[in-house]
């Protein structure tokens, strides 16, 4: 999943092994394609995790 701050354009990904809660439109998604978020979806605990691009 890629994670974007649009205040900056900073990319984001998170770690290969992460459980994190999304919202159902973002979760929703088919594992074969790519899943775009921005990070003020994100709790704090979330972010720690991010590796930044």
């Amino acid at each position: 999943m890629l994670i974007v701050d649009p205040a900056t354009g900073a990319m984001y990904n998170l770690p290969d092994r992460v459980d994190i809660s999304l919202d159902a439109d973002t979760a929703l998604n088919p594992t074969d394609s790519l899943n775009i978020a921005t990070i003020d979806l994100l709790t704090l605990e979330q972010k720690e995790l991010l590796v930044k691009i």
